[in-house]
């Protein structure tokens, strides 16, 4: 669910945080997010296409330390109230989203049988994007409220991509052949 969560954060939350919290223009962050969508767009591409030639659950693991890694700068680069550095935020993190998302589904689906593998992952697409990207503008609205500071939704961000890169041990993504 990381990659949810931070794809609620960075590409809906976002929006909020630097209306209501840094008082700046919703245009701002609204191109800001069409640009990285854009740059989301190859970025997805070229990450579905090494993970294809190295492995989706290394390229996944990569996404999460990534996401793990810039979830303070994230904040940190919003808070300068500088249009450019903005800008340059929400494009690495869409870039970040990209390459977790790219993998998701190899991984995903190769984690069931053959007989369960359609409906096993379409009902963990539904669950994890409801559960983890549904709550996660919620979530971050209220640690925003509780501690007035961004910082306090990286942790958030921080916290799901080690929940991810534990559990994405325990993965084992060769496919299943039928019997």
């Amino acid at each position: 669910m990381s990659s949810d969560i931070a794809f609620g954060i960075f590409a809906f939350y976002t929006v909020t945080y630097g209306i209501t919290h840094l008082g700046l223009d919703k245009s701002i962050f609204v191109n800001a997010t069409l640009v990285g969508a854009l740059v989301a767009i190859a970025a997805i591409f070229i990450t579905g296409y090494f993970s294809d030639k190295i492995s989706p659950k290394k390229i996944l693991g990569i996404g999460n330390v990534l996401l793990l890694l810039y979830a303070i700068p994230f904040f940190y680069l919003l808070n300068t109230k500088n249009t450019g550095l903005i800008f340059l935020a929400i494009i690495i993190a869409f870039i970040i989203h990209s390459i977790m998302w790219a993998p998701l589904a190899p991984v995903i689906a190769s984690s069931f049988p053959a007989h369960l593998r359609y409906s096993g992952s379409a009902v963990t697409f539904m669950l994890r994007s409801m559960i983890g990207g549904g709550f996660a503008p919620l979530i971050a609205t209220f640690l925003l409220h509780q501690f007035n500071s961004g910082y306090a939704i990286s942790m958030y961000i921080i916290v799901a991509a080690i929940i991810a890169l534990i559990a994405l041990r325990f993965v084992d993504i060769k496919y299943h052949k039928e019997d």
